[in-house]
């Protein structure tokens, strides 16, 4: 085996600065500790790789033309195909199904996929042409399908030694239904009826009309006593989340299908988190803290609870998820893992 054999990373974005695929970055970063890698994305940004890494765009950020991309996809895939270990198509079925001519020259193709309500035929067909699947979860079950954690960089999303005292609650991801923000809104106006000082950040932008009609719902759903304590902020580049952790008392999401990749962030940071199932594999103690059903009443009433704690208590929740993250949420592992998929070839 040659070991300076690159590994085709296949993705939508390379950029620092973009909300939602910022953190490929440093998927990218890890998986270059065990071997070369060459990504393909759609789109290219602002990055610093080592020079184990290598960025081929297909060129979105100055073309509208897919024939264009289609045809600069392959103008890099096939000569970099012959000296690659093989493919790992990140989130996009269609990139593993671009990737079919790997099948023909005998390389291996892993995807990464993780929509656990999204299926269809180009789905089936990537599923056909991968040897292995990683997934958070999966629409349905298959052999190939390896089910696994996030991978969180937890040493960039590390322990914060302290947070506000006062009551700061913090909503992070994209504007959606499925994210099941309106009951968190709505705890929000029973806090503010019962006199409860707070402040609340809700930062995330919308993609589609329907977000935009939910985003809109939300904010008419704030009682007239509550809407100067409620702060709705748009999406903002995936390093900078950091700050907004860093300030927060308390974090929720009450998304059904957990965990949410912020959820996970935001506990590595050492955050008290509510959510509505035990997605970080708590202990049965602090699970009864942090498990939260996505009920208002409830909701307001575990914020004050937690907000209430005494200084001791709350650091060790705060220690106690931190810990759980980084023994099941880290990246260097699941990085591990991916690179160990391609190592004999």
């Amino acid at each position: 085996m040659n070991s300076d054999r690159h590994l085709i990373f296949l993705t939508r974005i390379v950029d620092s600065r973009d909300p939602v695929g910022g953190f490929t970055i440093d998927w990218i970063e890890h998986i270059a500790r065990h071997m070369p890698v060459a990504v393909i994305c759609q789109q290219a940004g602002s990055y610093n790789f080592s020079g184990n890494v290598r960025v081929f765009s297909l060129g979105k950020e100055k073309y509208r033309s897919r024939l264009y991309y289609l045809f600069n996809y392959y103008r890099h895939f096939i000569p970099l195909l012959f000296n690659s270990r093989g493919v790992f198509g990140h989130m996009c079925p269609i990139y593993t199904v671009l990737a079919w001519p790997a099948r023909i020259t005998g390389k291996k193709i892993v995807m990464w996929y993780s929509h656990r309500l999204a299926s269809g035929p180009v789905l089936d067909l990537a599923v056909r042409l991968s040897s292995r699947i990683y997934s958070i979860g999966f629409p349905y079950f298959h052999p190939k399908v390896r089910i696994v954690n996030h991978g969180v960089n937890c040493n960039f999303f590390s322990y914060r030694q302290n947070i506000p005292e006062s009551l700061e609650i913090l909503v992070l991801g994209r504007i959606s239904r499925i994210k099941n923000i309106l009951p968190v809104i709505h705890a929000a106006n029973l806090l503010s009826e019962s006199g409860q000082s707070f402040h609340m950040k809700i930062v995330g932008g919308t993609r589609t009309a329907d977000d935009d009609s939910y985003l809109n719902e939300l904010k008419n759903e704030l009682s007239t006593g509550c809407a100067a304590s409620v702060e709705f902020v748009d999406s903002v580049p995936h390093r900078t989340t950091i700050d907004y952790y860093s300030n927060s008392r308390i974090f929720v999401d009450m998304m059904a299908y957990g965990p949410n990749k912020t959820l996970i962030e935001a506990a590595s940071c050492g955050i008290p988190v509510l959510m509505p199932g035990n997605w970080l594999g708590l202990d049965n103690g602090l699970a009864k803290l942090a498990v939260c059903p996505a009920e208002p009443e409830e909701l307001a009433k575990r914020i004050t609870l937690i907000h209430q704690m005494a200084g001791r208590d709350i650091e060790e929740m705060r220690k106690k998820i931190s810990e759980s993250v980084h023994f099941s949420f880290s990246l260097e592992s699941l990085a591990e893992s991916i690179a160990n998929e391609f190592r004999l070839y």
